[in-house]
């Protein structure tokens, strides 16, 4: 067997003791990103020794099993930087004899998903097994909700066979399996391979517009293609300098220039090449492509810029920014935030340019927002930068606090024990669990779920350091903010199903959702931004926060737009639930968030609370809300279930519901009650909005 495979991106190795470190680095990087398709023991303390013990362990294992010839491994790296390990691909249990067999499995570095390079690396490790070991059938199977791994085996020739039930125990639970294998007949024959993609015609793939482009210097412009842009190869002649590329739905050929072509030539070929056109690209993620090009410090002819059109009746905004490949060809790169909106005369949209004039003023650093326009994310902005010390701009994957904004989320996965009726919403919690932190106080035997999701319970929002858990008031009585209700209503959960917070969310809500940059487990590493103080200065982020249900979800606006559509469309739960979640259970206090510390006679004519969310009435219509505020960072949602339409918008700033204020009433022309409730409330708290 080759110990070491080079693809054109990638280097594949095997294990050896020297990649230990790289090895604890990819784990460490990836464990919140891999925990949900894994068993939970890779990143658990194994026989309470140290995680680094347990790392080198399972790599000595790994070792042995490759010399004993029980199984094949790679680890992948990118040749733009071979230091670090990206990924394994992993060939075990491999059987000899009649059944010449082997099981695949494969991960990846969640900053190097949806650039081709897993399919990249199976198709080269893949090559090995059928002609370098003999091997006849490889086996591969996945969970049903990973539609990365579904697309990638069905573009290496992988067919599906089977469906398993409860097949693996993953991450603390058994998970469904969709069964799926590739034969050698069937890799020989697979239409994707070269000698097959030549004598398949372009009729049969997406694009019915190819267009060929001369290159001066082919790997240079291959390069160009592959490595920054993220074409992959289709098939390629090296003896001529050819390749067809194709990104998406996107195709284009290069062929390296040799002083003639043979259908003749039209002009001289002489850079730059290309003039009078350009070529018009739509992306995934602008702006992480964007910084690909300026980490790499390759020259942007044009810089990035929002742009609006009109199409009839329609308005169109999207982000681009060109670049010149080598050869002199302009490439505009372009994302859809508004796509095929109504042009309304009474409502404005915010323009990136208009929110970081706002962000300068307020001294906010970074945010994220999406706009939900009939039930469809219509806007994703991510602005500004994680930490204002440095130049590390916020894109797609970075998380913020989402604070209190967790509870909603907790309530839609909680509302799901209630419809299979393991839980019922008016039944006193201590006959599902006795929680330790109350005193002997006979005021608990009246809590409910329904009074922690509308904060009715008689809890303090946070009960001071080292202090016994009181109720302060009959449950039931009256509208008071509570955290701690939350938490009780976690332990409750976590007792009832056996998981973790983690483990639940992921399994009944991030998973099905789609959800694949948000946990409960707190984050610490730089996929996090920093909250920053009133004068934008970073504030030092709290490390070993347990899991809580009541404000340690990190997320971010695209992330939790998934779950406001869900909540908008009514998916995930029954009609009758999302009723329920929306009638409005308790009138709050005017100007009273906490009505402990502060009590008000003065019952709010606009503001109530349903099943973990705000409701509010005002002229534009009746909606659902919530804000969040942990230190440094403050967010806010609102969503109107009539239209479908919603607004999230997150920031790493103590000044940020000021600046979401802004944006949503003078902006978005709606009317919040809600930020009057909330300014009154932290008047009264001494605490600034």
């Amino acid at each position: 067997m080759q110990k070491n495979i080079e693809t054109f991106n990638l280097i594949l190795s095997s294990p050896c003791l020297e990649d230990l470190s790289a090895l604890v680095d990819f784990e460490n990087r990836n464990r919140t990103h891999l925990s949900k398709w894994e068993s939970i023991s890779t990143f658990k303390l194994e026989n309470n020794i140290s995680p680094d013990l347990a790392i080198l362990q399972r790599l000595e294992n790994w070792i042995k099993e490759c010399a004993e010839g029980k199984s094949v491994r790679f680890f992948i790296r990118a040749k733009a930087n071979p230091e670090v390990i990206i990924g394994f691909c992993n060939f075990t249990q491999i059987f000899h004899g009649a059944f010449q067999a082997c099981y695949l499995g494969y991960k990846i570095d969640y900053e190097y998903e949806g650039k081709g390079l897993m399919f990249e690396a199976l198709e080269a490790g893949i090559k090995q097994l059928f002609e370098g070991l003999g091997i006849h059938r490889i086996m591969a199977n996945y969970m049903p909700n990973n539609k990365r791994s579904a697309k990638v085996l069905d573009r290496l020739g992988f067919t599906v066979e089977g469906y398993a039930k409860n097949y693996l125990f993953i991450n603390n639970h058994w998970e469904d399996h969709v069964l799926t294998a590739l034969s050698f007949e069937q890799w020989q024959k697979d239409t994707r391979k070269i000698i097959s993609s030549l004598s398949t015609p372009y009729s049969a793939k997406k694009s019915s517009l190819i267009p060929e482009l001369t290159v001066f210097n082919f790997k240079k412009s291959l390069g160009f293609y592959t490595q920054l842009v993220g074409f992959q190869i289709l098939y390629e002649r090296p003896e001529n300098d050819f390749a067809m590329l194709e990104k998406n739905d996107a195709q284009i050929m290069i062929e390296g220039f040799t002083g003639e072509n043979r259908f003749g030539l039209t002009g001289k070929i002489e850079k730059p090449l290309g003039l009078g056109m350009h070529f018009q690209l739509q992306v995934q993620d602008v702006q992480s492509l964007y910084q690909t090009f300026k980490n790499a410090e390759y020259p942007i002819f044009f810089e990035m810029e929002e742009k609006w059109y009109r199409i009839g009746d329609q308005k169109i905004c999207h982000d681009q920014f060109l670049v010149q490949d080598p050869d002199g060809y302009l490439l505009r790169f372009f994302q859809y935030k508004f796509n095929g909106i109504e042009m309304d005369a009474t409502q404005h949209f915010p323009t990136k340019n208009e929110i970081e004039l706002l962000m300068k003023e307020k001294k906010v650093p970074g945010i994220s927002l999406a706009i939900i326009e009939k039930g469809k994310i219509a806007l994703n902005l991510e602005i500004g930068l994680k930490n204002s010390k440095n130049n590390d701009s916020i894109n797609t994957h970075t998380l913020f606090e989402a604070a209190s904004l967790s509870k909603p989320v907790f309530a839609y996965g909680f509302l799901k024990l209630v419809e299979k009726k393991i839980l019922d919403l008016d039944k006193p919690l201590v006959e599902y669990f006795s929680y330790p932190d109350m005193q002997n106080d006979k005021k608990r035997n009246f809590i409910t779920a329904r009074m922690v999701l509308n904060h009715t319970c008689g809890f303090p929002n946070w009960r001071p350091k080292d202090a016994p858990l009181k109720i302060h008031f009959q449950p039931g009585e009256r509208f008071s903010y509570s955290g701690e209700g939350f938490l009780y209503l976690q332990k409750v959960v976590e007792h009832l199903t056996g998981l973790t917070l983690e483990e639940y969310m992921q399994k009944n809500v991030f998973i099905p959702l789609e959800m694949n940059h948000s946990t409960f487990i707190w984050v610490n590493d730089n996929k996090k931004t920093s909250g920053h103080d009133a004068e934008g200065n970073p504030i030092e982020n709290c490390v070993n926060i347990p899991q809580n249900s009541a404000f340690t979800l990190h997320t971010n606006a695209l992330d939790y737009g998934k779950f406001v559509t869900a909540v908008l469309n009514e998916e995930g739960l029954k009609s009758e639930t999302f009723m329920e979640m929306f009638k409005p259970q308790i009138r709050v206090q005017e100007g009273c968030i906490n009505s402990i510390e502060t009590y008000s006679e003065h019952l709010s004519d606009s503001i109530s609370w349903g099943l973990g969310w705000g409701l509010q009435c005002s002229k534009s219509g009746d909606s659902f809300w919530h804000w969040g505020d942990n230190h440094g960072f403050k967010c806010f949602v609102v969503g109107f279930k009539d239209s479908k339409n919603a607004i999230i918008i997150f920031t790493n700033s103590a000044n940020g519901l000021a600046l979401i204020s802004d944006v949503i009433q003078k902006h978005m022309a709606i009317p919040q009650p809600a930020f009057d409730w909330l300014k009154n409330g932290y008047l009264l708290s001494n605490q600034k909005f």
